[in-house]
């Protein structure tokens, strides 16, 4: 058995573990950061039924549909008294007849008011 079967039996002997253990995948799949790893153990085990298992892999698209939405939003955002063009702390905030413009340290350096 050469080095490259070793590593390949090893991986598998610890996925199969992780596979196997229902208490770590419920944890893989709470945490944000690693949710598909959990989303993958849950199927390849035997804990959970089917249709649970298409449940909370639905509701995991939907997590990750819903947060790259709110990550990658960038534009106007409209608010009470007027709009922002944001990208991150440096943007520009228009409110009445004042327009700010905001630096990456979010400080203002610069106001203009017709």
């Amino acid at each position: 058995m050469d080095s490259e079967q070793a590593t390949d039996s090893v991986f598998k002997r610890l996925l199969n573990r992780a596979s196997n253990n229902r208490l770590l995948v419920i944890v893989l799949l709470v945490l944000g950061y690693v949710y598909p790893l959990g989303c993958y153990l849950m199927w390849r085990g035997k804990h959970f039924n089917r249709n649970i298992r298409w449940a909370v892999t639905a509701l995991m698209i939907v997590r990750f549909v819903v947060v790259l939405l709110l990550t990658s939003q960038s534009g106007n955002i409209q608010s009470e008294d007027g709009y922002y063009e944001s990208s991150g702390c440096s943007e520009v905030l228009v409110e009445g007849n004042c327009t700010y413009y905001r630096d990456s340290n979010c400080a203002v350096i610069a106001r203009h008011c017709e």
